[in-house]
This record gives C-alpha cells, sequence and structure tokens, in this order.
C-alpha cells in the first residue's frame, strides 16, 4: 500500500446543475479539509479502489432536491453527468 498520494495538479471546477441552472460552482481551494488530508483520513480506515469517487459536501448554492429534478454534476475539462433524482 502506498503511503502518499500523487495528487493530479489543474483539476477542473465542479458544479451542480439541478434542472439545467449553475447553481454551485466550487473549488479545491475553498474546502475546510485539504484534499490530501481528507484522502488520507478516508484510506486510514478504508481502501479506495481504481474508479471509487470521494463525495466531499457542497459550496454555498445548495439548494433542495424533489422527486423528477435532474441533477447535472460537472467538472471543467471532464464532463457533465445528469441523473434523475427519484422518490
Amino acid at each position: 500500500m502506498a503511503n502518499t498520494v500523487a495528487l493530479p495538479t489543474g483539476l477542473g471546477r465542479p458544479s451542480a446543475l439541478p434542472n439545467g441552472v449553475y447553481r454551485q460552482r466550487g473549488s479545491a481551494r475553498s474546502m475546510l479539509m485539504p484534499v490530501a488530508e481528507l484522502l488520507a483520513h478516508i484510506t486510514a480506515r478504508i481502501t479506495l479502489e481504481p474508479g471509487d469517487t470521494v463525495l466531499t459536501g457542497a459550496p454555498a448554492g445548495a439548494v433542495p432536491l424533489r422527486a423528477g429534478d435532474r441533477v447535472g454534476v460537472a467538472v471543467d475539462g471532464i464532463g457533465t453527468v445528469r441523473n434523475p433524482m427519484s422518490p
């Protein structure tokens, strides 16, 4: 097991688009806990595998979601995934 994690540089900014409207736009620099520290905390307890996703919370602008809403999550330079909210 590796003791260090190489973080990619130039990460795109994540955004949330409930029903196609930009509501949240964040940056890893504004997180309360640095990414490396967050990953160290997580991997001290579980093993992350290739393809695992770490969800870290939400920047300002969060809105309540309802069944039927379509939520998009985008990362600049990577793409967007959209999913419907179900009850």
